[in-house]
């Protein structure tokens, strides 16, 4: 065999027994804790009134933060300065 090839082996098993010990391990399981909190119950009415906010980013000069909103039961594109304020529809 190569003197090359024989290197080339020998880095690999030792990155694979390097490696491969943590290929079958497992996480420690998570602390649970003993108390449970009680889950709150939304009613249908509250749940179909959530309002969705998603894809936001920022405009070319950075400016105005652009989104995506159903606020008024339409989804809809929105502009709000970065500084805060009322977002326009666009």
């Amino acid at each position: 065999m190569e003197r090359s090839t024989r290197r080339g082996l020998l880095v690999l098993g030792l990155v694979l027994s390097t490696i491969a010990p943590s290929w079958g391990a497992t996480a420690a399981p998570a602390a649970t804790s003993t108390k449970q909190r009680p889950s709150r119950q939304y009613t249908i009415e509250q749940f179909i009134a959530t309002t969705t906010v998603t894809g936001a980013s920022f405009s070319h000069d950075e400016s105005r933060i652009l989104y995506t909103s159903n606020e008024t039961g339409i989804f809809n594109v929105y502009s709000m300065p970065v500084g805060g304020g009322k977002a326009t529809p666009i």
